[in-house]
């Protein structure tokens, strides 16, 4: 015959269990749906610079003598960027625009939106010259537990004015 064993009773280990598990899976998950809003942000900001140079770049001296339509100003660039960067915080959004040796910085990128200066300016909107946007995002997060919760994202594209 057989000697029965009892084995002790488990009390209260599934809760602990379960909270060991829990509490490092969820750290994960938000961890996860952080760096996924984070390279979203990033690549909305590289699309949008991306797109703005293109629109400097088709307007250059051609443009500008042919229609008075045509010709675009520092503005129009802004908004081109604003309008591309949809998700991105205007506040945390500045653009900086150098053609030549002529630049205008726009921090906020909102601050921009209102100047009428041409761009790209004479004589730097030549064919073949080159346009160069760099901005910058600043990407806050409530994830990160160490100091400074905000990083900086950069973005830049230059191209050469084909009109």
């Amino acid at each position: 015959m057989r000697a029965v064993v009892s084995k002790p009773r488990q009390r209260g280990s599934l809760t602990f269990e379960t909270a060991l598990v829990f509490i490092p899976t969820m750290f994960l998950f938000m961890g996860l749906i952080e760096v996924s809003r984070g390279l979203w942000m990033y690549h909305t900001l590289a699309s949008a610079v991306k797109t703005a140079a293109r629109y400097s770049i088709v307007h250059g001296e051609t443009c500008v003598s042919s229609t008075a339509a045509c010709q675009i100003t520092v503005a129009d660039v802004a908004r081109t960027m604003k309008q591309r960067g949809l998700g991105l915080d205007e506040s945390s959004l500045s653009l900086s625009m150098k053609a030549g040796d002529s630049s205008v910085s726009c921090e906020p990128v909102t601050n921009c939106l209102q100047n009428g200066t041409a761009w790209p300016p004479a004589p730097y909107n030549l064919q073949g010259l080159p346009v160069q946007l760099q901005a910058q995002y600043r990407f806050g997060t409530v994830f990160w537990p160490f100091g400074n919760r905000s990083f900086t994202f950069n973005a830049r594209a230059q191209e050469s004015i084909q009109f």
